[in-house]
C-alpha cells in the first residue's frame, strides 16, 4: 500500500500550510491537485514533508520539478533532510507575475522501498512586490520595543507591531527559556515537556532538528476562512514571530510587559539578581542615579534626543532646564535649504525637532549649548579614547553621547551635500547618557523612556565610534 504525504508550503515572508492529501486506492496515473496558491515571492522555497523517510537517490528533476507557463520545467534544486524535501527556487528566482506548477511523483520512494506518494500537483502565481521588512522598519520598532530574556535584552530580535498585534520572536525564546529542542514529527520535544505547538486545529508549528527552520505558518487564509491577526505567524527577514497572545494562551509562556509612554519592554523567564559594584573610592551608586526625561512626553520633542539627553545630565548637576528650553535655545538650521542643500548637524539642529521630519545635532551646538547653563564646566570629548568616558563615570559625572537607535554598527549611511561640504547621515541616529557600566555591559538612560537601560559594552562603543566618538560631560562644581 503506498504512503500518503502531508505537504506543506515553507515561503520566505509568509508560511502557509495545506490540508494533508486523501488516501485514494491509487492507479499509478491518479493525480491529486492542489488548491493554487497566489502571491508567492520569487525566491520562494517549497518544503515537502512525508510521514516516512525517503530516499534521498530518488529526489530528481524526474521526481519532482516545477514547470513554467510554457510547460518547460525550470532548474532547481534539493534539500533533503530524512522526510522533508526542500524545493530550492532557480538561481535567478522565478519570475514575477508568472504561474508555476509544482509536480511531485509516485517515483519518489520511501527509504524503505516503495513508492512513498501518490503524485501531486500544484499551481502557484508569484507576484511583483514581496513583503519587504525594511531596516528602517525594525529600527522604529527597536526604538519602542525591548525584549529580555533571563534579564538579557535581545538586540538581534525586536518585538514588533504590525496591523495592531504585537509579535515576538519564537526560536530565542524557547531556546532561552527551555534550553534546546529538537523536531519528532509535528511535535516539538524541549528539554522539560513535550509541547505540541498548535496554531488551529490540524495545522501545527514545526521546527527542523537545529531550530533554524519554522513551518509551517499561517497565512491570511486557510480553507478560505480568514486567520485574525493574533493567531498569524510572520517571517520576519528569516526569524519567525508569533502573535504574543499565541505566545502566551498556545505555548503557555508568562510575559511581563512593562509601559513608559510609547515604549515597553517585554520581559520573559527569570530576572537574574545582578552584583552592583561601587564606582571608584568615591563611593558613587552604580549605576548613577540621573533623572529620567522622556522625549515623547508632552510637550513632545519628535527629534528631540539629543536636547532631552542633555537635560537630563544639567538636571543631574542640580541646573533647573527643561528639554523644551534647551529645544528653544539651540541653534537650527533647515532639513533642506531652497537650493537643494541639506542642512549640516554640526551647525545645529537639522529640520523640525518637535514633529519632524528632521534628523539630528551633534556634539558643537550642544557643546555651545551646554555652556550657556554651566559655563566652561561644559567639556567637550569628541575624539577621546572611550576608556576616558568611564573614567568621568567612576567619578560620579554622566556622559552626554552620540550612538545609534540599535546600539550597534549600523549599515544605513548616506551621503549628504551641505553648505559645508559632504558628510555622511544616519536617520538612525541617537543620543543617550552613559550612567554606569561594568565590564560586559553599560548603562544609559534613554531618551525614550528608559532608566539605566542595560546594553552590550562592546557593541555599544562600536556605534559611538562610527557616529564619530561624539561626547560631552559637565565638571563638578568647585568646593
Amino acid at each position: 500500500m503506498r504512503r500518503h504525504i502531508l505537504p506543506f508550503m515553507l515561503i520566505l515572508f509568509i508560511t502557509v500550510m495545506v490540508p494533508g492529501v486523501v488516501s485514494h486506492a491509487a492507479e499509478q496515473s491518479e493525480i491529486d491537485t492542489l488548491e493554487k496558491r497566489s502571491d508567492i515571492s520569487e525566491t520562494h522555497k517549497w518544503g515537502i514533508q512525508f510521514n516516512t523517510p525517503v530516499d534521498p537517490a530518488s529526489i530528481n528533476g524526474n521526481s519532482i520539478y516545477v514547470t513554467n507557463d510554457q510547460g518547460e520545467k525550470v532548474d532547481i534544486s534539493f534539500d533533503v533532510i530524512e522526510d522533508h524535501v526542500t524545493i530550492l527556487p532557480p538561481a535567478t528566482g522565478y519570475q514575477a507575475n508568472h504561474t508555476y506548477t509544482i509536480v511531485v511523483t509516485d517515483q519518489v520512494e520511501s527509504a524503505e522501498g516503495g513508492s512513498a506518494t501518490t503524485q501531486i500537483e500544484m499551481e502557484f502565481t508569484v507576484n511583483d512586490a514581496p513583503q519587504k521588512w525594511t531596516e528602517t522598519f525594525l529600527e522604529e520598532q527597536s526604538a519602542n520595543h525591548t525584549l529580555v530574556l533571563n534579564g538579557e535584552k535581545q538586540d538581534e530580535h525586536t518585538p514588533i507591531t504590525y496591523e495592531q498585534a504585537t509579535y515576538l520572536p519564537i526560536k530565542p525564546i524557547i531556546g532561552a527559556l527551555e534550553g534546546s529542542a529538537e523536531r519528532k514529527g509535528k511535535t516539538l520535544l524541549t528539554t522539560q515537556k513535550e509541547r505540541k505547538l498548535t496554531i488551529l486545529p490540524g495545522r501545527n508549528v514545526v521546527y527542523t532538528q537545529d531550530m533554524s527552520t519554522v513551518v509551517p505558518v499561517m497565512a491570511t487564509q486557510i480553507d478560505g476562512q480568514e486567520v485574525p491577526n493574533d493567531l498569524r505567524i510572520l517571517n520576519v527577514n528569516g526569524t519567525y514571530y508569533a502573535p504574543l497572545l499565541f505566545i502566551q494562551e498556545e505555548l503557555g509562556y508568562e510575559v511581563r510587559i512593562d509601559r513608559k509612554g510609547e515604549q515597553a519592554t517585554y520581559r520573559m523567564g527569570e530576572e537574574p539578581e545582578e552584583e552592583i559594584v561601587q564606582l571608584s573610592e568615591k563611593n558613587y551608586d552604580n549605576p548613577l542615579d540621573v533623572p529620567l526625561l522622556n522625549q515623547m512626553a508632552s510637550p513632545q520633542l519628535y527629534n528631540g534626543c539629543e536636547v532631552t539627553s542633555l537635560a537630563m545630565v544639567l538636571q543631574y548637576h542640580d541646573v533647573g532646564v527643561t528639554k523644551n528650553e534647551l529645544a528653544n535655545n539651540v541653534k537650527r538650521v533647515p532639513l533642506t535649504y531652497n537650493s537643494g542643500l541639506k542642512g549640516n548637524p554640526n551647525e545645529g539642529f537639522v529640520g523640525d525637532m518637535e514633529n519632524g521630519p528632521g534628523l539630528s545635532v551633534y556634539h558643537g551646538p550642544i557643546h555651545d549649548l551646554a555652556k550657556q547653563y554651566v559655563g566652561e564646566r561644559a567639556k567637550d570629548l569628541t575624539g577621546v579614547n572611550v576608556d576616558e568616558l568611564y573614567t568621568h563615570v567612576d567619578e560620579g559625572k554622566p556622559v552626554w553621547v552620540m550612538t545609534n537607535t540599535r546600539f550597534k554598527r549600523v549599515n544605513n549611511f548616506q551621503t549628504w551635500n551641505t553648505p559645508q561640504g559632504s558628510i555622511d547621515v544616519t536617520f538612525s541616529v541617537h543620543s543617550v547618557v552613559i550612567t554606569g557600566y561594568t565590564d560586559n555591559y553599560v548603562y544609559i538612560n534613554n531618551p525614550y523612556g528608559q532608566k539605566n537601560q542595560k546594553l552590550d559594552r562592546s557593541q555599544f562603543e562600536e556605534a559611538w565610534k562610527q557616529m564619530g566618538s561624539q561626547a560631552l560631560v559637565i565638571e563638578h562644581k568647585q568646593q
